[in-house]
């Protein structure tokens, strides 16, 4: 077999290579030869642990070989890492008073933002002290004399909010306030902090400036504060006054809707999203993009059993995908309608659908949904074959400007002998020469063995009065295997109309000559 040929040197080539040992090992799977493909499924494994799709493959194998207690062992471990791979988001729990889930407790855990204009600080430990809107660092030298300090917290029992103090007040408060264990040096974490920095390093930080913006910062902090509790307890005199952290919400414009209440209360745990795909639904892909239909197919039968409540628009993707490789028209096209009910802004089911019904000559409803597939903004993977197919249909229908526009497309993304050579035919029949020429010489390149593109370099030079060429054309499109009738046919046509052009048409086969 060929395919096994080829995956042996592969593998003998490079003995790290997974998708090698994969695909050998699965040849291996189907021939009956148990214990070599073993051997290549455990290489894989152990030369990617953390691959899912391996993991599963070789679950698969245990499977077709009759193991099942293996067979769960690596399902198992395929799932976990399908999970662990997968991406999560988490609802930010929400800090409220009275100590609710999420908001972390505890002395050396305590830490509170506060955002006054553009600035933050964040007040925490001493020892792991950070000021955000001051760009000051512990052990670090300040970035700016400038910088602004800000505090949700009062840092003296009787401070007022409209009184100024001085260098001197601010000292004397930072050595008096004594260590209070039910606030944990919340309280003293910033005059520390200053009065350290102070007599670490004075020729940088110029104290006053830093004491007097952090004093005024705290008074109107504090009459935010003030304020917003009076506003509320104004409008609903039921309410008891807002806590701490309450107050700290309302004084930097926040608001915390019940909703938001409530997902703080979640365990983030809960809110972790499941992968988009199982590890079943990502192997069969896999499986039918190397054409292992076998293990695609039993890969898609195990996820048809997961609870998940039905067949999603994926797996019905795949399991189109699997009947078309099948060739069984019918059932792809019925999967992927159904598919399109799931999801309507599915490229993938469109492009898919497309390919169907092309393939059973119904270009009509074919080109409503390659139509459809090339106006979302994701495209499909093989949007490639979308363009050359569309192109077509409109070169059937006798649109040429669209078809030249299609071709062009798929020029952009993967130039090749038929991209060129639908420019060339979508140019020739718009009536430009010059441009038909230059996209069928640049088919010619890519492939000098296409008998089309031969048959219309010898209408373009017969056009341009070129009948040296045109013979020589002519010759190599015979040569290559000239059978289109059509074409042909216009090649006798255009001969007899401008007789002066010495075609020999004797060379042209009597069993696809046109009369």
């Amino acid at each position: 077999d060929k395919s096994e040929q080829c995956f042996r040197e592969a593998v003998a080539l490079d003995q790290r290579m997974v998708p090698g040992l994969l695909l050998y090992g699965m040849v291996c799977c189907l021939d009956e030869r148990y214990s070599e493909a073993e051997h290549f499924f455990e290489m894989a494994t152990t030369t990617e642990p953390e691959n899912a799709i391996a993991w599963t493959m070789r679950g698969l194998y245990y499977e077709h070989s009759g193991n099942g207690i293996y067979e769960d062992m690596c399902f198992q471990e395929a799932s976990k890492l399908n999970l662990d791979h997968a991406p999560r988001t988490f609802i930010a729990p929400q800090a409220t008073a009275g100590g609710r889930k999420g908001v972390p407790q505890g002395p050396g855990t305590q830490s509170k933002t506060s955002v006054l204009g553009k600035q933050q600080v964040s007040l925490k430990h001493p020892s792991t002290t950070s000021i955000v809107g001051g760009a000051l660092e512990e052990g670090s030298a300040p970035q700016t004399q400038g910088a602004v300090v800000q505090s949700t917290k009062s840092l003296g029992g009787g401070m007022s909010s409209n009184k100024l103090h001085d260098q001197s007040t601010i000292s004397r408060q930072s050595s008096a306030v004594p260590e209070d264990h039910s606030e944990p040096q919340q309280a003293t974490a910033v005059p520390e902090l200053v009065g350290t920095l102070a007599h670490e390093d004075k020729s940088k930080v110029s104290t006053q400036l830093l004491n007097e913006s952090l004093t005024r910062t705290t008074a109107e902090q504090k009459g935010l504060e003030c304020a917003s509790q009076k506003s509320i307890h104004a409008d609903n005199p039921d309410r008891p006054p807002a806590g701490p952290e309450q107050a700290h919400r309302l004084a930097d414009g926040s608001v915390v809707s019940m909703a938001s209440r409530q997902s703080g209360n979640r365990d983030p745990a809960e809110s972790q999203t499941r992968p988009t795909a199982s590890n079943f639904l990502v192997t069969a892909s896999y499986l039918l993009d190397v054409h292992a239909l076998k293990f695609g197919e039993m890969s898609l039968a195990h996820d048809l059993t997961l609870p998940s409540g039905g067949p999603s628009p994926q797996h019905l993707v795949a399991q189109a995908r699997l009947h078309l490789h099948k060739e069984e028209w019918g059932r792809a096209e019925q999967c992927l309608r159904s598919a399109i009910e799931l999801d309507f802004q599915d490229s993938t089911a469109w492009a898919l659908l497309g390919h169907a019904l092309y393939l059973t000559e119904d270009h009509a409803s074919a080109r409503d949904a390659y139509e459809r597939t090339i106006h979302y903004v994701n495209l499909p993977a093989h949007i490639h074959a979308v363009y050359l197919r569309l192109g077509d249909i409109y070169l059937g229908e006798k649109e040429y400007e669209k078809a030249k526009e299609m071709f062009l497309h798929a020029c952009r993304r993967s130039p090749s002998s038929v991209t060129w050579r639908g420019v060339g035919i979508a140019c020739y029949r718009l009536g430009d020469v010059s441009q038909a020429e230059d996209a069928l010489c640049e088919a010619n390149l890519l492939n000098n063995l296409d008998p089309i593109v031969w048959g219309y370099l010898t209408l373009v030079c017969m056009k341009t009065e070129r009948p040296v060429e045109a013979e020589q054309a002519l010759k190599f499109a015979i040569k290559a295997g000239l059978s289109d009738p059509s074409l042909i046919g216009e090649i006798q046509d255009l001969q007899r109309a401008c007789p002066q052009l010495s075609i020999s048409l004797s060379q042209i086969p009597k069993t696809v000559e046109v009369a």
